[in-house]
């Protein structure tokens, strides 16, 4: 199947067991009680380097046409980022690798 690969295009990826540890901590701890946060990772991933990381894991080379569009997410972390930081969760890309 063919895709476009918007090349300036990035995603926000964390694992579920980090996303479960950060929100875990704020209902246990009774934070942000009735307010919106947003609970992510600090670090964004081109959609070229997902698609690559995809193609190394599976052996196939994506069918895809890169084009000029895309962006990535603004994302306010301020309120999670200190427990992020103490539960010692920690992202680069050798992540998207694994």
């Amino acid at each position: 199947m063919h895709f476009d690969l918007w090349e300036n295009a990035q995603r926000n990826i964390i694992s579920i067991e980090d996303l479960y540890k950060i929100c875990n901590h704020i209902i246990e701890h009774n934070l942000y009680k009735n307010e919106i946060i947003n609970v992510a990772n600090h670090v964004k991933y081109d959609v070229q380097y997902i698609v690559s990381a995809l193609e190394n894991f599976t052996g196939i080379k994506a069918n895809s046409s890169k084009i000029q569009k895309g962006g990535g997410p603004v994302l306010n972390l301020s309120k999670v980022k200190k427990y992020i930081e103490n539960m010692n969760i920690h992202y680069n890309d050798e992540d998207i690798k694994n």
